[in-house]
Protein backbone atom coordinates (compact mmCIF):
# COMPACT_ATOMS: atom_id res chain seq x y z
CA UNK A 1 0.00 0.00 0.00
CA UNK A 2 1.35 3.56 -1.01
CA UNK A 3 0.09 6.45 0.82
CA UNK A 4 1.27 9.89 -0.94
CA UNK A 5 0.41 13.50 0.10
CA UNK A 6 1.38 16.36 -1.58
CA UNK A 7 0.96 20.49 -1.72
CA UNK A 8 0.10 20.17 -4.75
CA UNK A 9 -2.94 17.45 -4.95
CA UNK A 10 -5.71 20.00 -4.36
CA UNK A 11 -7.59 18.41 -7.07
CA UNK A 12 -8.94 15.07 -8.72
CA UNK A 13 -6.56 16.00 -11.87
CA UNK A 14 -3.76 16.54 -10.20
CA UNK A 15 -3.98 13.11 -7.57
CA UNK A 16 -4.45 11.38 -10.52
CA UNK A 17 -1.07 12.40 -12.78
CA UNK A 18 0.70 11.52 -9.18
CA UNK A 19 -1.15 8.49 -9.12
CA UNK A 20 -0.60 6.80 -12.81
CA UNK A 21 3.15 7.87 -12.43
CA UNK A 22 3.21 5.99 -8.58
CA UNK A 23 1.81 2.79 -10.48
CA UNK A 24 4.83 2.92 -12.84
CA UNK A 25 7.12 2.40 -9.40
CA UNK A 26 4.78 0.16 -7.53
CA UNK A 27 2.98 -2.56 -9.78
CA UNK A 28 0.44 -4.50 -8.13
CA UNK A 29 -0.21 -1.55 -5.11
CA UNK A 30 -3.19 -0.20 -3.63
CA UNK A 31 -2.23 3.71 -4.21
CA UNK A 32 -3.53 6.87 -2.48
CA UNK A 33 -3.00 10.14 -3.40
CA UNK A 34 -4.08 13.26 -1.19
CA UNK A 35 -3.36 16.66 -0.25
CA UNK A 36 -1.32 17.48 2.33
CA UNK A 37 -3.97 19.05 4.35
CA UNK A 38 -6.06 15.85 4.38
CA UNK A 39 -2.47 14.00 5.40
CA UNK A 40 -2.58 16.79 9.08
CA UNK A 41 -6.07 15.96 9.80
CA UNK A 42 -5.27 12.21 9.80
CA UNK A 43 -2.17 12.77 11.41
CA UNK A 44 -3.38 15.31 13.91
CA UNK A 45 -6.61 13.67 14.44
CA UNK A 46 -7.07 10.17 13.46
CA UNK A 47 -10.49 9.15 13.28
CA UNK A 48 -11.81 12.03 15.45
CA UNK A 49 -13.13 14.83 14.28
CA UNK A 50 -11.46 18.19 14.93
CA UNK A 51 -9.99 21.18 13.54
CA UNK A 52 -6.86 21.34 12.22
CA UNK A 53 -4.27 24.45 11.33
CA UNK A 54 -0.88 23.97 9.34
CA UNK A 55 1.70 26.55 10.19
CA UNK A 56 5.45 25.88 9.25
CA UNK A 57 6.71 27.94 5.63
CA UNK A 58 3.27 28.55 4.67
CA UNK A 59 -0.05 28.47 6.36
CA UNK A 60 -3.55 26.38 5.80
CA UNK A 61 -6.57 24.91 8.01
CA UNK A 62 -9.43 22.41 7.57
CA UNK A 63 -12.22 21.09 9.43
CA UNK A 64 -12.50 17.35 9.64
CA UNK A 65 -14.64 14.91 10.39
CA UNK A 66 -12.76 12.22 11.65
CA UNK A 67 -12.75 10.74 7.55
CA UNK A 68 -13.43 13.65 5.18
CA UNK A 69 -12.33 17.02 5.04
CA UNK A 70 -15.21 19.00 4.80
CA UNK A 71 -14.44 23.47 5.24
CA UNK A 72 -11.29 24.42 3.76
CA UNK A 73 -10.66 27.96 4.29
CA UNK A 74 -8.42 28.76 1.05
CA UNK A 75 -5.15 30.29 2.71
CA UNK A 76 -4.26 32.09 -0.49
CA UNK A 77 -0.52 32.23 -0.57
CA UNK A 78 1.49 34.30 1.03
CA UNK A 79 0.97 37.22 -0.16
CA UNK A 80 -2.86 37.50 -0.14
CA UNK A 81 -3.37 35.47 2.89
CA UNK A 82 -1.13 32.96 4.87
CA UNK A 83 -1.29 34.30 8.00
CA UNK A 84 0.38 33.01 11.00
CA UNK A 85 3.09 30.94 8.61
CA UNK A 86 7.06 31.55 8.66
CA UNK A 87 7.09 33.91 5.61
CA UNK A 88 4.26 35.99 6.58
CA UNK A 89 6.09 36.17 9.79
CA UNK A 90 9.19 36.85 8.09
CA UNK A 91 7.70 39.12 5.84
CA UNK A 92 5.79 41.51 8.47
CA UNK A 93 8.91 41.14 10.76
CA UNK A 94 11.53 42.82 8.27
CA UNK A 95 8.63 45.23 7.36
CA UNK A 96 8.40 46.67 11.21
CA UNK A 97 12.18 45.83 11.78
CA UNK A 98 13.79 47.95 9.14
CA UNK A 99 10.90 51.01 9.48
CA UNK A 100 12.23 50.82 13.15
CA UNK A 101 8.84 49.84 15.01
CA UNK A 102 10.87 47.34 17.37
CA UNK A 103 13.00 48.31 20.05
CA UNK A 104 16.57 49.20 19.90
CA UNK A 105 17.67 45.55 21.23
CA UNK A 106 15.88 43.97 18.49
CA UNK A 107 17.90 46.24 15.09
CA UNK A 108 20.98 45.55 17.43
CA UNK A 109 20.50 41.95 17.49
CA UNK A 110 19.41 41.82 14.04
CA UNK A 111 22.94 43.72 13.34
CA UNK A 112 25.04 41.24 15.31
CA UNK A 113 23.26 37.81 14.56
CA UNK A 114 22.03 38.68 10.65
CA UNK A 115 24.16 39.60 7.44
CA UNK A 116 21.94 40.90 5.16
CA UNK A 117 22.13 44.71 4.46
CA UNK A 118 18.57 46.06 3.44
CA UNK A 119 19.66 45.82 -0.37
CA UNK A 120 20.54 42.23 0.16
CA UNK A 121 17.05 41.54 1.22
CA UNK A 122 14.97 43.18 -1.35
CA UNK A 123 17.12 41.38 -3.74
CA UNK A 124 16.48 38.50 -2.43
CA UNK A 125 12.98 39.33 -2.09
CA UNK A 126 11.49 41.03 -5.02
CA UNK A 127 14.27 39.71 -7.69
CA UNK A 128 15.26 35.70 -6.57
CA UNK A 129 13.46 32.33 -6.53
CA UNK A 130 11.53 31.19 -3.58
CA UNK A 131 11.23 34.84 -1.79
CA UNK A 132 8.79 32.81 0.56
CA UNK A 133 11.74 30.47 1.55
CA UNK A 134 13.59 33.63 2.02
CA UNK A 135 11.21 35.21 4.55
CA UNK A 136 10.74 31.90 6.22
CA UNK A 137 14.35 31.79 7.13
CA UNK A 138 14.08 34.76 9.84
CA UNK A 139 11.75 32.23 12.05
CA UNK A 140 14.48 30.83 14.44
CA UNK A 141 15.73 34.76 14.91
CA UNK A 142 12.03 36.27 15.24
CA UNK A 143 11.56 32.94 18.18
CA UNK A 144 15.40 34.48 19.67
CA UNK A 145 13.66 38.42 19.74
CA UNK A 146 10.42 37.01 21.36
CA UNK A 147 12.33 37.64 24.49
CA UNK A 148 11.47 41.27 23.75
CA UNK A 149 7.76 42.30 24.49
CA UNK A 150 6.96 43.97 21.67
CA UNK A 151 8.43 41.26 19.28
CA UNK A 152 6.65 38.79 21.68
CA UNK A 153 3.17 40.92 21.19
CA UNK A 154 3.88 41.30 17.32
CA UNK A 155 3.97 37.24 17.02
CA UNK A 156 0.99 36.57 18.81
CA UNK A 157 -1.02 39.01 17.19
CA UNK A 158 -0.19 36.93 14.05
CA UNK A 159 -1.29 34.46 15.38
CA UNK A 160 -4.70 35.78 16.66
CA UNK A 161 -5.27 37.46 13.22
CA UNK A 162 -4.88 33.69 11.23
CA UNK A 163 -7.20 32.54 14.01
CA UNK A 164 -9.94 34.74 13.27
CA UNK A 165 -9.39 34.56 9.33
CA UNK A 166 -9.30 31.47 9.03
CA UNK A 167 -10.33 28.99 12.13
CA UNK A 168 -13.24 31.21 13.13
CA UNK A 169 -14.58 30.34 9.87
CA UNK A 170 -15.34 26.90 10.87
CA UNK A 171 -18.51 25.32 12.24
CA UNK A 172 -17.05 23.95 15.58
CA UNK A 173 -14.42 26.69 16.74
CA UNK A 174 -14.60 26.67 20.60
CA UNK A 175 -15.94 23.45 21.07
CA UNK A 176 -13.70 21.40 18.66
CA UNK A 177 -10.30 20.89 19.50
CA UNK A 178 -7.98 22.60 17.39
CA UNK A 179 -4.75 20.40 16.48
CA UNK A 180 -1.67 21.78 14.64
CA UNK A 181 0.96 20.75 12.19
CA UNK A 182 4.17 22.19 11.18
CA UNK A 183 7.28 23.72 12.57
CA UNK A 184 6.17 27.06 13.03
CA UNK A 185 3.23 25.62 15.40
CA UNK A 186 5.82 23.51 17.28
CA UNK A 187 8.48 26.20 17.87
CA UNK A 188 6.29 29.18 18.84
CA UNK A 189 3.76 26.92 20.60
CA UNK A 190 3.42 29.15 23.95
CA UNK A 191 2.79 32.48 21.91
CA UNK A 192 -0.07 30.32 19.72
CA UNK A 193 -1.22 28.95 23.03
CA UNK A 194 -1.94 32.57 24.03
CA UNK A 195 -3.70 33.60 20.54
CA UNK A 196 -5.96 30.85 21.25
CA UNK A 197 -6.82 31.32 24.75
CA UNK A 198 -7.37 35.06 23.60
CA UNK A 199 -9.91 33.64 20.45
CA UNK A 200 -11.62 31.22 22.56
CA UNK A 201 -10.52 27.78 21.02
CA UNK A 202 -9.99 24.89 22.32
CA UNK A 203 -5.98 23.81 22.49
CA UNK A 204 -5.53 20.42 20.83
CA UNK A 205 -2.53 18.89 19.99
CA UNK A 206 0.66 20.08 18.35
CA UNK A 207 3.15 17.68 15.95
CA UNK A 208 6.15 19.31 14.02
CA UNK A 209 6.48 16.78 11.40
CA UNK A 210 3.25 14.43 10.44
CA UNK A 211 5.26 11.35 9.30
CA UNK A 212 5.18 8.96 12.25
CA UNK A 213 1.74 10.29 13.06
CA UNK A 214 1.11 9.22 9.61
CA UNK A 215 2.45 5.82 9.64
CA UNK A 216 0.84 4.92 13.01
CA UNK A 217 -2.29 6.16 11.21
CA UNK A 218 -2.04 3.90 8.29
CA UNK A 219 -0.95 0.75 10.62
CA UNK A 220 -3.64 0.86 13.23
CA UNK A 221 -6.42 3.18 11.86
CA UNK A 222 -7.58 1.85 8.53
Amino acid sequence: EVYYYGAGCATDEACERIRTDLTLLFHNSRIEVSSDMLGAARAACGNSAGIVGILGTGSNSCLYDGRNIVENVSPLGYILGDEGSGAVLGRLFLGRLLKGQFCYDVLNDFKNDCSFSIPEIITRVYRESRPNAFLASFAPFILKCCRYQDVNSFVIDEFRRYIRNNLLNYTGFGVLPVNFIGSIAENFHSQLSEAMQAEKGVMGRVIQSPISALAHFHSHAL
